[in-house]
């Protein structure tokens, strides 16, 4: 699914970053655990599951949850920023940084020198409350919408429109965030199609009953007025939910020029 970025080490096919930090952590354990033969195509299914790494499915990462939300076993608050667009790597040659462009996410080791807006002005990771996991339930705070009208839309602006216009005749996907595992923005990744907290719900061209097409997945949090977010130095900070979207969607991009 990715591209080799040829700036280090690829990443194992299916596994999210999240799971490449865990030696890092102090979890080489639970690292050396992982079947990396797994692509995980049962992960985004409702509900998601894993032939060779169904014991995974329950073991809780205690880093990886945000104390305030309602994580389950095994779940993700803390997702990688994947860019301004609905998909990682995509970009919008000579167009203004409101375009598409490309974020940490990517395939292989990122150094320093490809963030060329500066380590302290790029997100690396934010938050995104967990799904409920109820299919009969919807929740215009933790869904995904399958919209229609989503589906192969490039542009930011064009893709927000079409999830502020969401008719719910596509279903939903309740399970988001349900594993840290799985690579995919059903699981581990997000992007800033969207601001902070936004009213707005996420949406997706896919249809049916599974999660991670290409879309708009906001950062989320169960806090008041904002959400945290971890830049590129390491630093973290809170960001407020009123946000001028221009500018967190420049956050979003390692070399937008911005």
């Amino acid at each position: 699914m990715f591209s080799q970025s040829g700036n280090g080490q690829q990443f194992p096919s299916g596994v999210s970053i999240q799971a490449t930090l865990l030696p890092f952590l102090g979890r080489d354990d639970l690292y050396n655990s992982i079947n990396l033969n797994d692509s995980m195509p049962e992960s985004q299914l409702e509900p998601p599951g894993s032939v060779l790494n169904a014991t995974l499915m329950q073991t809780r990462v205690d880093l990886f949850e945000c104390p305030s939300d309602s994580v389950p076993a095994g779940g993700c608050s803390y997702r990688a920023c994947a860019g301004t667009g609905p998909a990682p790597y995509q970009a919008m040659a000579g167009t203004p940084f409101e375009s598409t462009l490309p974020g940490f996410v990517r395939g292989g080791g990122l150094v320093s020198r490809n963030v060329a807006d500066g380590l302290s002005n790029t997100v690396f990771f934010s938050e995104k409350i967990v799904g409920d996991r109820d299919q009969t339930r919807i929740s215009g705070w933790s869904d995904v919408f399958h919209e229609p009208a989503a589906s192969g839309v490039i542009h930011p602006e064009v893709l927000r429109m079409a999830c502020r216009n969401v008719t719910g005749t596509g279903g939903h996907y309740s399970y988001g965030g349900a594993w840290w595992l799985p690579q995919g923005f059903h699981a581990t990744w997000y992007n800033h199609v969207l601001g902070p907290n936004s009213e707005i719900p996420d949406c997706s061209g896919s249809s049916g009953t599974t999660g991670g097409g290409e879309g708009a997945y906001a950062a989320r949090s169960c806090h008041s007025a904002g959400v945290n977010a971890a830049f590129g130095d390491g630093s973290v900070r809170f960001i407020s939910e009123t946000i001028d979207l221009a500018v967190w969607r420049a956050m979003a991009s390692v070399a937008g020029g911005d």
